[in-house]
């Protein structure tokens, strides 16, 4: 008798469960939340890569008697344009103001501030 309501086969198969992201929204609620994570894992690994920075410690890069010299070389402009480039080529940032508060030299842009 079920055959019968059946069209006269046996449906023996399993019914399939239905797929999840069937639709176009679902599909893209699904990218926007990988791309979530992927930015989330990316400023992290930037994070640990670049690291919580020390407090400044000028004296570390340049002594006192790197600064007395700096000091003797502003009067001569080339000199002092390649000391401030071979600072820059270490890394370190320097901008140097008279008494006066006026800028003197510097390697970098914009200079530091006082």
């Amino acid at each position: 008798m079920t055959d019968r309501l059946h069209g006269g086969r046996a449906t023996g198969a399993v019914p399939t469960p239905p797929r999840r992201f069937r639709s176009l929204a679902s599909r893209l609620v699904v990218l926007g939340l990988g791309q979530l994570v992927l930015l989330a894992l990316t400023a992290v690994v930037i994070f640990i890569a670049e690291g919580p920075h020390e407090e400044a410690d000028p004296e570390d890069k340049l002594p006192a008697e790197r600064v007395t010299q700096i000091e003797h070389l502003i009067d001569i402009p080339a000199a002092l344009t390649a000391v401030m480039d071979e600072l820059r080529a270490q890394r370190v940032e320097v901008s140097l103001y008279d008494d006066a508060r006026q800028l003197i030299a510097s390697n970098v842009d914009p200079p530091l501030a006082i």
